[in-house]
């Protein structure tokens, strides 16, 4: 039947969906008119655009510093690492998760920005798979949002994603055989079991940006002239437009008040409500991690397992008695400083996929907190 645009039927006439027995699907949705972006497509279009305007120039360059102006009415000057300087009147940094790193450690202290953290993800591209016309996703878990399959050109599938949250962007990035091997087991499992005649093509993984409260930091800093476009997460290409508009009106004098909440100013940013952890969250998403790529234990031996993590957590890091299930502000300062603890605690959580607020306030805590 047909509910407000939206078909539920069927699962054999569902195009595409043919997973493996033991992953029998519950609940489907069919859109009909959903539409997928090729996104490699759609970044060489946006370049071309850019270029066919006459006022783009890319310099394939690094930035070693952002001067500000000596006074007032002068430029910007951007030193690169060729040497070549850049003078402009406005600076927009979305550099994504190397935003505070292209500031350098004096911008970001003047400043006042939160940390940026990053989530690194991998996709794969496969050609020769069974003809899916429409993206397929399967629901949110630990690792990301599931198993998704997006059309490309030429009849190929891309399949993705995972998300590794991390902090340190000195450590070796790429995409590791055990990301492709979830991701295509899934995507052979769950989507359909004829990916397995399938031919892989390419890797593709990314960091993307993520600040300890899951906002976005999108307009001018109250240095005037300088602009921030970073913390985007999983939705930079969904929001991409609007942010746009945004920084274009910000830069024309005419900033958007529907901006202002993810303004980079300190008084914006520490308005924000902090995230409030809940413990048992946290484990039940360290623990689903854990399962990946099955996702299964016997019996009612993965709840046993959250038990026990509950206890081992809660008496390796002792707080209040009345926060058994929720980290407040206080708890965290009232935690006895223990380094080997926690050196211990966050070595374990960087092997993790963590994208829930939980463990990523939890890790943000222990390696940031001030003795």
């Amino acid at each position: 039947r047909t509910v407000t645009g939206v078909q539920t039927c069927a699962l054999p006439i569902l195009p595409g969906l043919d997973p493996h027995d033991r992953y029998p699907v519950h609940e489907a949705l069919f859109l009909p008119g959903a539409m997928t972006v090729d996104s490699a497509q759609l970044l060489k279009a946006i370049e071309q655009a850019a270029v066919n305007l006459g006022q783009y120039q890319r310099l394939n360059d690094r930035v070693v510093e952002i001067l500000p102006p000596a006074k007032t009415g002068e430029a910007y000057q951007v030193k690169t690492q060729n040497g070549t300087i850049v003078t402009a009147e406005a600076v927009l940094v979305c550099a994504g998760a190397h935003t505070l790193e292209v500031l350098g450690e004096t911008w970001a202290h003047q400043l006042a920005l939160p940390p940026l953290y990053f989530g690194l993800g991998s996709g794969c591209v496969v050609n020769h798979a069974p003809a899916i016309p429409y993206g397929i996703r399967t629901p949110n878990r630990p690792l990301a949002g599931g198993i998704h399959v997006v059309p490309r050109s030429g009849g190929a599938l891309y399949v993705g994603a995972n998300n590794f949250f991390g902090t340190d962007l000195n450590a070796p990035f790429g995409t590791s055989l055990g990301d492709i091997h979830t991701l295509l087991e899934n995507a052979m499992l769950q989507v359909n079991r004829n990916f397995r005649q399938a031919h892989f093509q390419a890797a593709t993984w990314g960091l993307r940006p993520v600040t300890p409260s899951d906002q976005p930091l999108i307009g001018e800093t109250q240095y005037p002239g300088l602009f921030l476009a970073t913390g985007t997460h999983r939705t930079g290409v969904h929001y991409a437009p609007r942010f746009a508009q945004w920084i274009v009106a910000a830069v024309q004098g005419q900033p958007d008040p529907k901006a202002q909440p993810f303004a980079p100013h300190p008084q914006a940013i520490t308005a924000l409500p902090p995230p409030t952890p809940s413990l048992l969250d946290g484990v039940k998403a360290l623990v689903g991690s854990l399962l990946l790529p099955d996702g299964y234990l016997p019996y009612d031996r993965q709840q046993q397992l959250e038990q026990l993590l509950m206890v081992l957590v809660q008496r390796s890091i002792p707080i209040g008695e009345n926060s058994v299930s929720t980290y407040t502000q206080n708890d965290w300062q009232n935690i006895p400083h223990s380094p080997d603890l926690e050196a211990k605690i966050e070595a374990c959580f960087r092997q993790i996929p963590n994208p829930k607020s939980a463990l990523v306030e939890l890790l943000h805590r222990l390696s940031l907190r001030e003795t």
